[in-house]
């Protein structure tokens, strides 16, 4: 017998695995309920928890404030070291020699707290063979005790972004753990913290997808600037959260139609050009005169409130405009990757796929074109992005020319990959300055509108 019941669930499950494990259930929903009537009555009840926490019985739950946590991300080690990371050799009767180059740590602070990429080796030794392997891991000690949900999406999702944007391939965390301030134990002069396993509702499971030959930016490339590659992201992200989010919906494989997943590169773009410039088309002191002195020449209240609404988001750019000040911004080597009439078809096909407006279908792209057109939009958002950290237009196009976006577009224009310049794997040759790449950009509460 198989029922569904409608129980409210248990806020806190505090509970003992088979093997020994304490575990801890939040916000567990209840599922299906299985009952078998027979010599012996067993209830079998589906619990669907909000967060899983292996190795520690946490009476605040879900509200527990943890002083840091530990993620693993697939692809980590082909960014974090893709040089000489994996040693195999056979163990011959002289003995065998090797060398595995040196990878030290990493620390900044950032995200409102100490970031560090760390390395560990596994070793497999036989009688015949051995290898060992270089490991890395993204801890994170928070200043404050946090909430697992803020140390989520103020750290863990930013990084999960940083690293997809670096690789050009999906990234999700193939492991997440955990620590309680004081919790662990002291090994001579080394503390050791208690590491909690942890799990949530809506994990993504590994794509599975080959490791990136040449990424976009490979640790190796920014070392000498971490910190400051680092914390710039970390503002970006403050700044742009609502557009990473869209652009990294689409680049973390969101299962979209290709006018949806348009669509959703478009507003993307909107809601970076509205942070990143938020004045309007003139000065907002300049256009409220100008609506004032419209609104004054009429005389009936309701046409008056009328035409006041219909001009309050009149200061705002077009989408032909956004994008044309963002090729700007991007640089000319973007061009490489946009057709020539790129901000008209886009702005006709955004327009086309929201209204519908019959005399704008014939402009609009379609089809593979519009997929096309699609990962164009893409395109310039991410080098814009590759600007706001400080790389020139040279070199954003070198670090991007290799992911699969551009290449996609490279060969759709007939022309080939920049030559990487740079030594090791994708080092940027060159960096904006100061006020070329990263202005102070105030931000704004602009609506969305308009």
């Amino acid at each position: 017998m198989s029922l569904t019941t409608s129980h409210p669930g248990y806020p806190i499950i505090l509970g003992v695995m088979a093997s020994g494990d304490l575990v801890t259930l939040t916000n567990a929903e209840m599922g299906s309920m299985n009952m078998s009537v027979g010599d012996v009555v067993a209830v079998r009840v589906q619990l669907q928890p909000m967060y899983v926490f292996r190795g520690a019985h946490l009476e605040d739950g879900a509200r527990t404030r943890f002083a840091g946590f530990k993620v693993h991300f697939e692809h980590l080690e082909e960014w974090a070291d893709p040089g000489q990371r994996i040693v195999s050799w056979i163990v011959g009767s002289n003995g065998t020699q090797f060398e595995m180059g040196e990878a030290s740590n990493l620390e900044c602070e950032a995200f409102g707290g100490k970031l560090k990429v760390t390395y560990t080796t596994s070793q497999q030794l036989g009688t015949t063979k051995a290898v060992i392997e270089r490991l890395a891991s993204i801890e994170f000690d928070s200043t404050e005790p946090t909430e697992v949900s803020a140390l989520s999406q103020s750290v863990s999702v930013p990084l999960q972004y940083l690293l997809t944007f670096s690789c050009g391939l999906p990234v999700h965390p193939t492991s997440f753990s955990v620590r309680l301030e004081g919790v662990g134990r002291q090994v001579g002069s080394v503390w050791l913290p208690t590491w909690i396993e942890m799990g949530f509702r809506g994990w993504h499971a590994p794509t599975g997808a080959k490791p990136p030959v040449i990424l976009r930016l490979p640790l190796i490339a920014i070392r000498d600037r971490f910190e400051e590659i680092i914390r710039s992201w970390d503002s970006l992200y403050q700044e742009q959260e609502r557009a990473m989010v869209l652009l990294f919906a689409i680049s973390l494989g969101l299962d979209l139609y290709v006018d949806s997943r348009f669509l959703f590169a478009v507003q993307a773009v909107e809601l970076y050009h509205r942070k990143r410039w938020p004045t309007g088309v003139v000065p907002k002191s300049a256009h409220k005169k100008r609506v004032k002195a419209i609104v004054d020449l009429l005389s009936e209240q309701t046409t008056k409130k009328w035409v006041k609404d219909k001009l309050a988001y009149s200061n705002e750019p077009t989408l032909r405009e956004r994008l044309d000040r963002m090729v700007e911004h991007a640089g000319p080597e973007v061009n490489r990757v946009l057709r020539s009439n790129f901000s008209k078809i886009a702005a006709d096909t955004r327009n086309y796929l929201t209204h519908y407006t019959p005399r704008l279908k014939d402009k609009a792209a379609e089809g593979e074109d519009l997929y096309d057109l699609g990962l164009e939009v893409i395109a310039l958002l991410e080098f814009c992005l590759l600007r706001d950290l400080g790389f020139d237009s040279s070199t954003s196009l070198q670090l991007s020319s290799q992911t699969p976006v551009f290449r996609s577009l490279l060969h759709r224009r007939g022309q080939s990959s920049p030559v990487i310049t740079a030594a090791g794997n994708n080092e940027p040759s060159g960096a904006a300055g100061p006020d070329e790449g990263m202005p102070d950009v105030p931000g704004s509460d602009l609506s969305d509108e308009g």
